[in-house]
């Protein structure tokens, strides 16, 4: 029985166009600046997704492994136990880093919205829109991390239940449903997510053009 369902993270980034020049000009300029801004913050949070999936592959591929071994072989399914824990622990340090992209963004984003609301252009149903938006997937966001975090605890869980000589098949499979439940909740996050991510560029689209914003 596989150690979860495959979960590919595929996040939906916030859509970027063409900085104008300099950090200075009008409101307008000065909100575009800072909603790409926003969009280059995110650069970082994009390039944690293979290198997460990666070790998550590395890791079931051990837990296959391990399941393949004998009592009599223990000393082998301690050492493999410990290599997928610490593939677990870097899959944590790369969502910490996913996070503080997020949160960086964020900033950017609400800078932007201040802007906006100095702009000459009355823009008040189209910021509304842009905030309503990323508000939720911002929320989305805090769910989901904290859902793969949890995901994470109980992958490490289930190798370190893995070199206790004495687990039962029972256990075993209550310790594997456990980890699936976390990978259903990060799915369905995820997709949440990713849909509040499509509603902000759509929002963002109709904000830069109230706002006069040429778009590549």
């Amino acid at each position: 029985m596989p150690i979860h369902k495959k979960t590919a993270i595929t996040y939906t980034a916030i859509g970027a166009v063409l900085l104008l020049g300099g950090c200075g000009g009008s409101p307008e300029e000065q909100m575009q600046n800072s909603l790409e801004g926003a969009a280059e913050a995110e650069e970082e949070f994009a390039e944690q997704q293979q290198p997460m999936m990666d070790l998550h592959e590395e890791e079931q591929s051990l837990f296959a492994s391990m399941q393949e071994l004998s009592v009599e072989e223990m000393d082998e399914i301690e050492s493999q136990s410990e290599e997928a824990v610490s593939l677990a622990e870097e899959r944590e340090s790369h969502l910490e880093t996913e996070k503080e992209s997020i949160e960086s963004s964020y900033e950017e984003f609400q800078q932007g919205i201040e802007s906006g609301e100095e702009a000459e252009a009355d823009l008040s149903s189209e910021l509304q829109a842009a905030q309503e938006s990323m508000e939720g997937r911002y929320n989305a966001y805090q769910n989901l991390n904290e859902a793969y975090a949890e995901g994470i605890d109980r992958d490490k869980e289930l190798y370190e239940a893995l070199t206790n000589e004495n687990l039962t098949v029972d256990e075993l499979q209550d310790q594997i449903a456990k980890v699936n439940e976390s990978y259903t909740i990060v799915a369905d996050e995820q997709e949440q997510f990713n849909t509040y991510t499509d509603q902000y560029n759509e929002a963002k689209t109709s904000l830069y053009e109230a706002a006069g914003i040429e778009q590549e």
